[in-house]
């Protein structure tokens, strides 16, 4: 996202908060929910809002959110697809 389109945000931001129709504090959570959503599209993650986990023919999948590709691999359980992207990003979890 460049400068002009960040302050062109900003400043209607700034009038819907000054003319609410909404409370302050939904109008400002929209625009951070759409802020970070455009920044996650920036940044080039291809999974989308339902994530990277997908039902695939024969069971669960993950999807990559660098290619938008899926991997080789499917997996029984949507558990398991969960478990195999947490140990790929070095993330925690309990067995």
């Amino acid at each position: 996202m460049n400068r002009a389109r960040v302050a062109k945000r900003l400043l209607a931001l700034a009038k819907e908060l000054t003319e609410p129709k909404k409370s302050p504090e939904d109008v400002v959570a929209e625009e951070l929910i759409s802020l970070a959503e455009a920044l996650v599209a920036a940044e080039g993650d291809k999974c989308g809002p339902s994530g990277c986990i997908k039902k695939v023919k024969d069971g669960w999948g993950v999807m990559s959110g660098k290619t938008g590709k899926m991997w080789p691999q499917t997996y029984k359980s949507k558990q398991d697809a969960e478990d195999a992207l947490k140990r790929y990003h070095g993330w925690g979890f309990k067995k």
